[in-house]
């Protein structure tokens, strides 16, 4: 299958910063937690606390340099600025012992890094514009990047924790941030990089009703996923009480199928429709979460993680092309708002599953996830087509 684009210098510069970003922050994530608990020694209400803040602070920080970043049309400076916000962020996690330190300086230092990959695919969308290319397959090979990251991250992480401890893990992703921060510096074009012919006289509508539509509508997907990642092994290991690594080959075969989905979506997407593809990905939301309350069999767990792909590997990369076509003047903020339905879904999910699960059950958890995805199908009818 042709990729739909021409490979080039600049093309591959773009997605090897995504891949670069990817996996400075999948080196941190997974083992967050547990550098908190088990290293700082402090509660789970504590811990609880810290992701709270992160999160929120990272929604805000992204936003406001999404609209910075749209104004001046230089991505690359609030690129550098992120990437090396996150060298010195995770220096400051490898000498300090202190929570309160690591919950307000460390938070309020790696909120900067979420603005990184959205102003990455601001700028490869950008790139597109001013090349005359299609946008949406070379995002999506950008968007392949960063799951690539996520499949070698993770693993990585715990290993070298495992040999060498959190701190010196802490110096390796610093390591990975300032190699991002030359990367950028050398590879970014300098300047104003938007093509000023295709946004002279557009009107920004941020909260215009469609644009706030398909963030609801994203949110109850994001939300959706998140709390049957957090559910799923407990389901897994306490109620259908197979090995813990059934959820990991599940986990796994959802990531590995998520790719083809990308490519296929970006082959296709302008033909059939991006609309079509985003209610396609919630229907298959809807038959995961079907699935899922009804098939105990190990074998038939991974092969519904077809459904599962369909469901992510579609929202993760089209779900951003659709608030990029609805805010075409503000790929910044577009791409930032399909970033915090994300971040503002992980929220959700975390107090949303807990409390479920405590009331009712793992199982239970499912049912809510069905209705969210079902209620994301229903509302993406409402939203302009494009």
């Amino acid at each position: 299958m042709s990729l739909g684009f021409k490979v080039d210098r600049y093309s591959v510069s773009y997605c090897l910063l995504v891949l670069l970003a990817g996996i400075a922050v999948s080196l941190l994530t997974p083992v967050l937690s547990l550098f908190l608990s088990d290293e700082l020694g402090v509660s789970s209400f504590k811990v609880g606390v810290y992701f709270t803040c992160y999160a929120c602070a990272g929604i805000l920080v992204s936003q406001i340099l999404a609209v910075i970043s749209d104004r001046t049309g230089n991505r690359r400076i609030i690129v550098l600025i992120s990437a090396l916000m996150g060298f010195f962020a995770m220096i400051l996690y490898s000498v300090s012992n202190s929570y309160e330190i690591i919950a307000t300086l460390g938070v309020f230092m790696l909120s900067f890094i979420t603005s990184i990959t959205p102003q990455l695919f601001a700028a490869g969308r950008e790139f597109c514009a001013r090349t005359g290319r299609e946008p949406v397959m070379f995002l999506q090979i950008m968007r392949i990047q960063f799951s690539l990251a996520w499949v070698m991250g993770p693993p990585l992480a715990f290993a070298f924790m495992g040999y060498f401890g959190f701190r010196k893990l802490f110096l390796l992703s610093s390591a990975v941030y300032f190699i991002t921060f030359a990367a950028a510096f050398f590879l970014l074009p300098k300047g104003d990089s938007r093509d000023r012919s295709s946004i002279k006289g557009e009107k920004v509508r941020v909260f215009e009703k469609n644009v706030m539509l398909l963030f609801i509508a994203c949110t109850l997907m994001w939300t959706s996923n998140t709390m049957y990642l957090i559910a799923m092994p407990q389901y897994v290991t306490h109620i259908l009480r197979y090995s813990s690594e059934l959820s990991g080959f599940m986990m796994g075969t959802a990531a590995f199928l998520e790719m083809p989905v990308m490519l296929v979506t970006g082959k296709f997407a302008r033909r059939l429709g991006i609309r079509t593809f985003m209610i396609l990905a919630a229907s298959g939301g809807v038959l995961f979460y079907v699935t899922m309350l009804f098939v105990t069999s190990p074998f038939l767990l991974l092969a519904a993680q077809f459904f599962n792909a369909v469901y992510i590997g579609i929202l993760a990369g089209i779900g951003m092309v659709y608030f990029q076509e609805l805010l075409p003047s503000v790929p910044g903020e577009a791409t930032t708002l399909f970033s915090n339905s994300a971040a503002v879904g992980g929220m959700a999910a975390g107090v949303t599953a807990g409390s479920i699960a405590a009331l009712y059950g793992f199982d239970y958890v499912f049912t809510a996830d069905l209705l969210l995805a079902a209620a994301a199908f229903v509302m993406l009818f409402f939203v302009r087509k494009v």
